[in-house]
């Protein structure tokens, strides 16, 4: 790790599953600074950013960020799918920092866009035609599916990128069909509320699978690696049947937020299951059910999709939103 440099910066991705922490100088993230930690070997988030401390060689941490899979109010986030908490006060004592922030990490995950590489985007749906209206720089809608689901709004501005905070993942999942009312009735038997999470995250891919072998009238089911495997060698019908719902209802989330938030400036999707999914999008149809928007399908060619590969992301939007506090 960096030595004694005079601002040092540290940010803090913190999902379901998985933290990474890193240090960052005038708001360029160290990349050989970056370590990631399994939630399960700690039992706080405090315990985690302390042993990254203790074993930094950093000198004086001057600010602090950390992005968290769950609900912050008030300074205060709770993760989601973990119980850890975070606080400002706490995240002043792990770090020494006299400038700290607390915020969701598809917030981060939006900040960080400004700022990433053309190569850290694959196309996923591309615009009919070059845009020649001045929207192309409008808003952006960041969907992320990871070991939970959510979204978040860039709006970019005079004064800077302003990313309002969202629980998009726990709406209700959206249905079209027979098949999407069939499960979501029952999702809401097991789960008493059939969100979008229940689908999309990564134990949703297994409830699915576990739905569509109950139907089948086979007793079994499968972790999601073994899922996304199967699909890959093609060797269960029944993986094959979860992932393409699983893409439908994506396209069909993207389609809805894509109307209520007009994301001109692009969608992007992020998170280990929005990767995973990736190879299928095309062979799934995820187009056709975007686009399946009755009148409004016209509208729907002006978004465009794309896939962000970066999985440090989050941490490039915890230092910008700490340049913004600052400035």
């Amino acid at each position: 790790m960096p030595k004694n440099l005079n601002r040092i910066t540290l940010v803090a991705d913190v999902g379901g599953t998985n933290t990474r922490i890193a240090l960052a100088q005038d708001g360029t993230i160290d990349r050989t600074a970056i370590q990631r930690y399994a939630n399960r070997d700690f039992d706080s988030l405090h315990a985690v950013i302390q042993r990254y401390c203790d074993a930094s060689s950093a000198g004086q941490i001057t600010a602090a960020c950390v992005a968290i899979a769950g609900p912050v109010e008030n300074g205060t986030g709770h993760l989601t799918n973990l119980n850890w908490s975070i606080d400002h006060a706490s995240l002043k004592q792990a770090t020494g920092a006299d400038t700290v922030a607390v915020i969701n990490d598809l917030q981060a995950q939006a900040h960080a866009l400004q700022d990433l590489p053309n190569s850290a985007f694959e196309k996923v749906l591309s615009l009919p035609a070059p845009r020649q209206d001045p929207q192309s720089h409008g808003a952006k809608l960041v969907i992320g599916i990871g070991t939970g689901c959510n979204a978040a709004l860039a709006l970019t501005d005079a004064s800077g990128v302003r990313v309002p905070a969202s629980e998009t993942g726990h709406i209700g999942l959206p249905v079209r069909s027979q098949e999407d009312l069939d499960l979501m009735l029952y999702l809401q038997n097991k789960q008493g509320f059939a969100s979008v999470e229940h689908v999309l995250a990564g134990s949703g891919l297994e409830t699915v699978y576990q739905y569509f072998a109950q139907t089948a009238g086979q007793a079994h089911s499968l972790s999601a690696h073994q899922i996304m495997a199967a699909m890959a060698d093609a060797s269960d019908p029944i993986a094959r049947q979860t992932v393409q719902i699983t893409v439908r209802l994506l396209a069909q989330l993207c389609a809805d937020l894509a109307l209520i938030h007009l994301p001109y400036g692009g969608i992007y999707l992020v998170g280990g299951v929005a990767r995973a999914l990736m190879p299928y999008l095309k062979p799934c149809d995820f187009a056709a059910s975007f686009y399946a928007m009755g009148r409004f399908s016209k509208v729907m060619e002006r978004f465009e999709v794309a896939l962000v590969h970066d999985d440090y992301a989050a941490l490039t939007g915890c230092a910008n939103a700490l340049d913004g506090l600052r400035s």
